[in-house]
């Protein structure tokens, strides 16, 4: 188990260009077909069904309200249920796998600037082996 799976912040300092193609989305189009949405949660042990799937029960709350689905050629999981901790009820709040590791390691998947990826698009590429230090 690695240091993401610990929960832990990981220990190197952000880099601007750490994946080779840069930061203009490249690396997290590698990860996100090396590790996708329901592969990277099952990494976890969050149980989600392989593929695009609705009316699951949630691995959050327990409740059959769960819905893994694809738009944009990316999967998405939002949890219907209003009291869900995942918190994927309200609009536009469902998880991508940098939100998916934002919420489980405590990252924000919202504080890269232009030509930077957030902590969190950093971890889950890490996650997927394709970030790579200079």
């Amino acid at each position: 188990m690695n240091e993401l799976h610990e929960g832990k912040r990981p220990s190197e300092p952000r880099k601007v260009f750490g994946y080779p193609g840069g930061a203009g989305g490249d690396g997290l189009v590698e990860a996100r077909q090396r590790l996708p949405l329901d592969k990277l949660m099952a990494s976890y042990g969050l149980a989600c069904p392989t593929g695009r799937k609705t009316d699951f029960v949630c691995p959050f709350c327990k409740k059959k309200k769960a819905s893994l689905r694809e738009h944009n050629g990316r999967l998405w999981f939002k949890c219907f249920n209003p009291g869900c901790s995942s918190g994927t009820y309200a609009p536009h709040s469902a998880f991508d796998e940098v939100r998916f590791i934002g919420f489980k390691l405590g990252l924000s998947h919202t504080n890269g600037r232009p030509g930077q990826y957030s902590d969190a698009a950093i971890a889950f590429m890490k996650e997927a082996g394709v970030w790579q230090e200079r």
